[in-house]
């Protein structure tokens, strides 16, 4: 399935974001049965006189009970979570986590469901393995579940809505299989793809409309983001890293996101946030990799990270 996760980190040259860890750790159903969250608090750069200085990190770990993996991928401004969890099986399930309660949900006849963004009144959008072995996206709203397919496309996975109902995400291309943005509104799917890009993955919109997401340009190595509308668009650097995925970006401007920063002879996967133009790294104490999908205007932001197995995170943005 071409979904939230798997896009994220298939390959550079088509941009997405790895699920933390995954690719050289097995699942440990052992080490993931309980449902209770984990607090754990971190300073920001405490040691120097940027914004991030004046900043603290608390964090809570998610886990669906039951369940042997457990992702994070969106979060609206009442701090209502959605994600995935995985079963025993290795099916994929969606989940809400409200008010410390969590709630599964499966679309119809899925074979996998995976949430990827929540709005303010609580409609979800994310991706779906059909029976016909395709990704599709989904919208689901009071009323039931809804298709999103970008016509022609080998796949659709919408990532982002907000409260208007606009809805971000990337399809992937029939033959070239390459992956193109879009914004889809009242039924109107309207391209997203940065001038001179070979791919392009719209990931996160506020309730202004700004969009975040990142891109691949002919012709280079590097993946950079971007943030803009549908109309215009700019480039973001993000030091360090040479694959930033720009994942969120809450109704006060702040971008999070994740990507591959080298430190102490290694690399390692690791979230970010931007703190007026500076970009602050993120990794949750004691994972070995960390990725952040959203943030609200609270400055809350969610994700998953690896430690012995994948869990959820709610990363939370305060001053001490």
């Amino acid at each position: 399935m071409v979904g939230i996760r798997c896009v994220v980190w298939a390959t550079m040259a088509l941009i997405l974001a790895p699920r933390a860890g995954a690719q050289s750790h097995p699942r440990d159903p052992e080490m993931l049965g309980g449902g209770s969250p984990r607090n754990h608090a971190r300073w920001v750069n405490d040691s120097d006189s940027s914004p991030a200085s004046a900043l603290a990190l608390s964090y809570t770990s998610l886990s669906f009970p039951g369940s042997t993996n457990t992702y994070a991928s969106g979060i609206n401004n009442l701090g209502w979570v959605v994600g995935q969890y995985d079963d025993s099986t290795g099916g994929g399930h969606g989940f809400i986590y409200r008010n410390g309660t969590y709630s599964s949900f499966d679309v119809p006849e899925a074979l996998d469901t995976e949430p990827g963004g929540i709005n303010d009144l609580g409609q979800i959008v994310g991706a779906y393995e059909g029976t016909d072995s395709r990704t599709h996206g989904f919208l689901k709203t009071q009323e039931g579940f809804t298709a999103i397919d970008y016509p022609g496309a080998a796949a659709t996975v919408p990532y982002g809505i907000n409260s208007a109902g606009q809805i971000v995400g990337l399809f992937q291309e029939e033959g070239s299989g390459n992956y193109q943005g879009f914004l889809y509104q009242s039924g109107q799917f309207t391209l997203i793809n940065f001038p001179g890009a070979i791919s392009t993955a719209a990931y996160g919109i506020n309730n202004y409309g700004q969009i975040v997401g990142s891109y691949a340009p002919a012709g280079a190595s590097d993946i950079l983001g971007f943030v803009g509308n549908a109309g215009t668009f700019s480039s973001i650097t993000v030091p360090g890293t040479t694959d930033p995925s720009l994942m969120g970006i809450s109704d006060l401007g702040l971008i999070v996101g994740s990507g591959q920063f080298r430190s102490h002879g290694s690399t390692v996967q690791e979230g970010f946030f931007d703190v007026q133009g500076t970009f602050i790294q993120v990794l949750y104490p004691g994972a070995e990799s960390t990725v952040i999908f959203g943030v609200n205007r609270k400055g809350q932001m969610v994700g998953n990270y690896y430690s012995n197995g994948q869990y959820g995170l709610i990363t939370t943005l305060s001053a001490p």
